[in-house]
């Protein structure tokens, strides 16, 4: 998660420096999201889907937008360990 704050929506006015509130957010989210589901913890794809909704909604509601789109909108295994799911999607976008 550290390593990905920084990288996240690094141009964004809102996420462009290391002190920031949104970025402060971003941490409390996916720490947060890593510890209510065990079985994805925390997997770089996270933070994007993340930051753009801080972009738009308060942290608590952020944190349920994330569990909504990862465990009821996308594939089961989109965003477990194995990327399973995510790489078939870069697979067939490569076609």
């Amino acid at each position: 998660i550290e390593l990905d704050l920084a990288r996240t929506l690094p141009t964004n006015k809102f996420f462009d420096e290391p002190t920031s509130t949104k970025i402060a957010a971003l941490r409390r989210v996916l720490c947060a999201y890593r510890f209510h589901n065990k079985a994805v913890g925390y997997c770089q794809g996270l933070n994007r889907l993340a930051a753009i909704a801080l972009l738009f909604l308060d942290e608590s509601d952020a944190f349920w937008f994330l569990v909504a789109c990862v465990e009821h909108l996308q594939p089961q295994d989109y965003y477990t360990p194995s990327l399973l799911c995510a790489v078939a999607d870069q697979k067939v976008s490569s076609l």
